[in-house]
């Protein structure tokens, strides 16, 4: 039976904070908004109604953080990514996406990734808001790629139809980012 923790992985039972530029203003689900642009027929602006709009799912997965820690069975309420690129009308030949958060980050994402049912944009774990140090009110959470690829303070997706880097991509982070292949860094 496979493990729940990839390689080089420690469980923790509390979200660490981790972030490189946090905003300085905590945004409220009232005021937020995610512009979905780029490679798509119909480009648009959501508010948390909007995105609600498109059919919450529950679902419960872990995460894996590139600094060496998981953090098992998590409850959340989102939206699955695949709905809000199909509201938007993803073109065909669209290969990957830039998901943003505030303060100038950016994580690319692979389409066939991307369109995963565990691939949300998410306001809720374990039944309560997602607090601001760790992403909220709203945010990415792409589980079965490490962390980073999960932006908090989500603000935009950009559909590409050409790949390019993201925050910590152009640093020398794995373009991917597979905790069970241990891809940290290329």
């Amino acid at each position: 039976m496979k493990s729940r923790v990839p390689p080089g992985q420690v469980v923790v039972k509390k979200w660490p904070r981790l972030d490189i530029n946090p905003p300085s203003v905590s945004a409220s689900l009232e005021d937020w908004k995610i512009r979905v642009f780029g490679n798509v027929e119909n480009p648009v602006e959501l508010n948390f109604e909007d995105l609600c709009k498109l059919g919450p799912v529950r679902l419960n997965s872990d995460l894996h953080c590139v600094t060496h820690w998981s953090l098992l069975d998590n409850d959340w309420e989102g939206v699955p990514l695949s709905k809000i690129l199909n509201h938007a009308g993803l073109k065909k030949d669209s290969k990957c996406i830039m998901c943003y958060g505030l303060v100038d980050y950016s994580t690319n994402v692979n389409i066939e990734d991307a369109f995963l049912d565990s691939s949300l944009i998410v306001w809720s774990r374990n039944g309560k808001e997602i607090p601001y140090e760790n992403g909220g009110p709203v945010r990415f959470i792409i589980p079965h790629l490490y962390l980073w690829k999960s932006a908090k303070w989500a603000t935009g997706i950009e559909v590409m139809a050409q790949e390019k880097l993201g925050f910590w991509e152009t640093r020398g982070y794995h373009n991917r980012g597979d905790p069970w292949l241990e891809e940290r860094f290329s």
